[in-house]
């Protein structure tokens, strides 16, 4: 593989590091170990830019599943919220003589006036 040149400054500290890790682990030279380097963090950049359209994907997915269900829960939690409702009012015996369609009535007022639609 045809190698091309590229010239870059650094400062003397991290030249001092090169050559101590180039003797340490074995390199055949500072290019080699600035090659396996350089590659190792572009190697990290993909994978983050991946991850980020991976993590934004699932965000979108979760969002739109959530977007199709808010409706239906919370039709449910009124449901539930309005059968407590007509238990507690029928609990209470306030409400005996009074028909089941009445007393929904009332329990479904009762929670929109307490909590408004769910």
């Amino acid at each position: 593989m045809k190698r091309e040149k590229m010239t870059f400054n650094v400062p003397p500290a991290v030249r001092t590091e090169i050559k101590n890790y180039v003797k340490l682990l074995g390199f055949k030279s500072e290019s080699d170990l600035c090659n396996k380097a350089i590659n190792e963090y572009l190697t990290k950049l993909h994978y983050e830019a991946n991850s980020d359209n991976i993590n934004k994907i699932l965000v979108q997915a979760v969002d739109c599943t959530i977007e199709h269900h808010v409706d239906r829960v919370s039709d449910m939690l009124f449901k539930l919220a309005v059968s407590i409702e007509k238990q507690n009012l029928i609990a209470s015996g306030e409400y005996d003589d009074y028909y089941e369609e009445y007393i929904e009535q009332v329990a479904i007022e009762n929670v929109m006036k307490r909590h408004g639609r769910l």
